[in-house]
């Protein structure tokens, strides 16, 4: 609703010789602006608690809550749970007066460009299902444990520009150079000495990655032959005599 305007009077109500007659205008339109009040609320409901609210006015740029009980919830300080900042800005738990942080209790969908100044815990993209969300728009700051980016898109394209993530990928490998278990559409082809170098194409386009080998079976080890920014060579040897002999093996790669 738009708040009545405060332009009431009293001249005629304010000395007990004035007339009743000539303040009929003034309590008229008391009366009406206090009905347009009324207009925007339901018989018994509770518009205002003030033993747990604190607001200056509506035309506060402050917004408070729990400010006069700080023991039954915990102490918010100032608790200004809004504040309408300098620009035009919406700020929600100003300065962080709730230190215990803000929750939504349901899905959030945000329409604009979600920043941040601070690093971003993956773990709080989690949905109750254990599944990330996949409506962030253009999010920018440091993402902090473990996230596949290929589940966060917008408009069916997977974000890019979520800097500084940890990616990890694993996958094993039979000793004739197949797939027991393949990442993705990721390809692998056995050659050189003994067919026992493995070639793994992963197409990441980058080099920054670490690669984890290791052998299934007590009697053959496992070396990263070479590694480039689409693929790498896993070899595996005969402990024994480190001679290169076909081997299983699984292997994990680290994409940060």
């Amino acid at each position: 609703m738009v708040w009545p305007t405060d332009d009431l009077t009293k001249t005629h109500l304010d000395a007990g010789t004035d007339s009743p007659a000539n303040a009929r205008a003034e309590l008229e339109a008391l009366i009406d602006k206090v009905k347009l009040i009324l207009a925007e609320a339901t018989a018994g409901d509770t518009i205002w608690n003030s033993t747990n609210t604190n607001v200056s006015s509506p035309g506060s740029f402050d917004f408070k809550m729990g400010f006069n009980d700080q023991v039954s919830r915990g102490s918010s300080g100032t608790s200004r749970a809004l504040v309408k900042e300098s620009g035009s800005v919406l700020t929600v738990n100003y300065q962080g007066d709730f230190t215990g942080g803000v929750k939504v209790d349901s899905n959030l969908n945000v329409a604009g460009t979600l920043t941040s100044t601070n690093n971003i815990d993956a773990d709080l993209l989690n949905g109750q299902g254990g599944s990330y969300y996949n409506d962030l728009s253009n999010a920018t700051g440091t993402l902090t444990n473990n996230v596949d980016t290929d589940s966060l898109t917008v408009n069916g394209s997977a974000i890019t520009d979520i800097v500084n993530i940890t990616k990890m990928y694993s996958g094993q490998v039979a000793s004739g150079g197949t797939w027991t278990d393949q990442p993705g559409s990721w390809t692998v082809s056995a050659g050189g000495t003994s067919n026992s170098q493995y070639t793994i194409t992963h197409n990441l386009g980058s080099s920054n990655y670490a690669v984890i080998a290791t052998p299934i079976g007590a009697s053959f080890k496992a070396i990263i032959v070479s590694k480039s920014t689409n693929s790498f060579v896993i070899g595996t040897l005969d402990s024994s005599n480190n001679v290169y002999s076909q081997a299983a093996f699984d292997f994990m790669l680290i994409h940060g």
